[in-house]
């Protein structure tokens, strides 16, 4: 990693120049509320804000020992909250100069944290952890999301819809984020296509895991064979909805070679190889 390295761009991106920033940590994330008024955050509890574009940087004190922040998010030059280990989010309504760490009644690592306005905000992180808070992070409600993935950025282009990403190519949409947070209703976007993916890992041993997805609701059958064609094992049978599927395969009890999994979906069929290495 290239540590205390932080670049800016005049022109859009087409050109990048490094920043003076006299500190060894490895920093995660940065957010400006104007060209000049900005905060980086990173390891060891490291909260760095500039006045002047970057040019000088002074350290913050965020008052939570041995923390690690992932990022940052200020909606104007006085507000701001920070989000990582351990479930902890701070905050401050001065600039940075004062911080206070808010309760979110989790341990688990967040990612990203993003505010629509002094009083709304969203944070996702690992084991499907989505919260929102509407009194500026005084309390914090964890989301219900039927999904234990990591989830590692999200984004709300409007007051009402936003979307969060995370493992597996999972996105979830909500279009009414602010209204009621025992209402809110998040959905995962529809794959295009029938989409059958390669195993992972590749050769294994014993255990793998196939991925496919399906653009509506579809009677599947996925089943695996040896390379004389005799059926060893069936995953799935059975009528699934759309969206990202995965499947543990255990072959344990499968000789060392060659095997063949196929994925039937309607009109849709097709097969792929994966190796049992032991």
């Amino acid at each position: 990693n290239i540590r205390g390295l932080v670049l800016k761009t005049n022109n859009g991106g087409q050109d990048w120049q490094a920043l003076p920033f006299n500190s060894a940590i490895i920093l995660y994330w940065a957010s400006f509320s104007d060209e000049n008024t900005g905060w980086v955050v990173g390891e060891s509890s490291t909260i760095f804000h500039t006045s002047d574009g970057g040019a000088t940087w002074e350290r913050q004190r965020p008052g939570v020992a041995n923390g690690l922040y992932t990022n940052v998010d200020f909606i104007d030059s006085q507000h701001g909250w920070a989000c990582g280990l351990d479930g902890v989010i701070v905050a401050t309504a001065d600039g940075g100069q004062t911080w206070s760490q808010q309760n979110t009644n989790t341990f688990c690592f967040l990612y990203d944290i993003e505010f629509v306005d002094e009083r709304t905000g969203y944070v996702v992180g690992e084991e499907g952890t989505i919260l929102n808070t509407l009194d500026g992070g005084l309390t914090w409600t964890p989301e219900e999301t039927t999904t234990n993935v990591m989830f590692y950025s999200l984004s709300f282009p409007s007051i009402s819809t936003g979307y969060v990403a995370g493992d597996r190519g999972i996105i979830l949409k909500t279009t009414n984020g602010v209204s009621d947070v025992k209402a809110i209703q998040w959905e995962k976007n529809a794959p295009s296509s029938i989409t059958l993916y390669q195993n992972f890992p590749n050769p294994f041993n014993p255990q793998t895991t196939i991925k496919f997805s399906l653009p509506s609701t579809n009677r599947v059958t996925l089943k695996v064979y040896n390379v004389l064609g005799k059926e060893v094992a069936t995953l799935v049978d059975k009528s699934l909805q759309a969206g990202e599927h995965t499947v543990d395969f255990d072959a344990a009890h499968l000789a060392s070679g060659l095997y063949l999994y196929h994925l039937k979906a309607g009109d849709f069929a097709q097969t792929k190889k994966m190796i049992v290495q032991k």
